[in-house]
């Protein structure tokens, strides 16, 4: 399972376009490790170039065993024979990438500056509850902590009763 978590509002990408109606790179990805992108995240008009020559290629060059091929690597090649019709975002709609995605959950990096997050949770064994959030120690903690609490900080769990001893 992977999903989006969207930190930081995309209109400025719409309302760009809007204004300039004669912009031909009225599409935007993330740019991967090269050579190809991260299709999780797109944003683009709906009579986007580069989503029309991306769909066509579908028609002769199409892997049916290689999603990472037709979606990540096909856009890439499309992209640098006509650069032009694409906006690629370098940074924020790709941190962290396919090869640290391990920065999710081991460590915790700078996310308030992005776009958005791909949480990619295919590999991940655990499950996690609104209340266990409260003390992971990472990228995907403190991001899930701000969404359900409004605080990326950690929430360690208030002495129970039995274990706060009375003043003698």
């Amino acid at each position: 399972m992977t999903f989006n978590v969207f930190l930081s509002c995309l209109a400025r990408f719409l309302e760009h376009w809007a204004y300039n109606r004669h912009c031909v790179c009225a599409c935007v990805v993330g740019r991967e490790k090269p050579p190809k992108f991260i299709a999780g995240i797109i944003v683009a008009r709906k009579d986007s170039a580069f989503l029309r020559l991306w769909y066509e290629s579908y028609r002769n060059n199409y892997q049916e065993a290689s999603w990472d091929y037709n979606c990540a690597v096909v856009p890439y090649q499309l992209y640098l024979r006509r650069p032009n019709l694409l906006h690629v975002e370098p940074y924020k709609f790709t941190t962290p990438d396919w090869t640290e995605r391990y920065k999710l959950w081991s460590r915790v990096i700078d996310w308030r500056n992005l776009y958005v997050i791909h949480i990619m949770m295919h590999l991940m064994r655990d499950t996690f509850t609104p209340d266990s959030i409260k003390v992971v120690d990472s990228t995907f903690g403190e991001v899930m902590r701000y969404i359900y609490y409004g605080s990326p900080r950690l929430i360690m769990p208030s002495p129970t009763p039995s274990t706060v001893r009375s003043p003698k």
